[in-house]
């Protein structure tokens, strides 16, 4: 259960089940599974459906969920700050679709989906290359530039799932190292450029 506006602690946990017909099931890789609205009212995850994924989109309130469209072969779903759109990967291309589904837009390249944060400011902090560190774009595509740089002599692979820290100054993310319980949560400051 998410906060309240003013940061009123939160009440009893909520309890959630997924009803998927007999012919899908959860598409399950390295990316988030379930990724919340900033409201807290819904949520969207991929589903396997007849071998093609696509994004869902559940409202907490009903049972169902409903496919977004133009979001085949979606994985690694993150919202807009107002809630209004929705990014997410698909064949290589980090792409953008309004909610209520529609024609999606290409904003940018992703080699691999390590995860994207779409930050209060307008501009996306995204994972394009499992490989490789941090980037930031605006929401149009414009403006890539590098956040971070695995330490590979720490033996960090690559800098993977983002996620802003409320006050936008801050951004989470995972530092990978194999074995995978060696890895570490690492923070880069957006003004600075600090990286803990």
């Amino acid at each position: 259960r998410f906060a309240g506006e003013h940061g009123a602690a939160p009440g009893e946990p909520q309890r959630l089940a997924i009803h998927l017909a007999n012919d899908q099931e959860l598409a399950i890789g390295g990316n988030s599974l379930l990724t919340f609205s900033p409201d807290g009212r819904s949520l969207v995850f991929a589903v396997m459906e007849k071998g093609r994924r696509a994004i869902y989109r559940r409202e907490l309130g009903q049972r169902d969920a409903e496919r977004i469209e133009g979001t085949e072969d979606g994985e690694g779903a993150f919202f807009s700050p107002d809630g209004r759109s929705l990014g997410f990967v698909a064949r290589g291309q980090v792409m953008k679709v309004a909610v209520a589904g529609g024609r999606p837009v290409r904003i940018g390249e992703a080699r691999g989906a390590g995860g994207a944060t779409w930050l209060d400011d307008g501009t996306i902090v995204l994972a394009p290359i499992y490989s490789d560190g941090l980037f930031r774009m605006t929401a149009e595509g414009a403006n890539l530039t590098r956040l971070t740089t695995p330490d590979r002599d720490a033996g960090v692979l690559g800098h993977w799932w983002p996620d802003e820290v409320p006050g936008g100054r801050w951004v989470l993310f995972t530092a990978f190292r194999t074995p995978v319980d060696t890895s570490r949560v690492g923070a880069v400051d957006l003004t600075t450029g600090e990286v803990r």
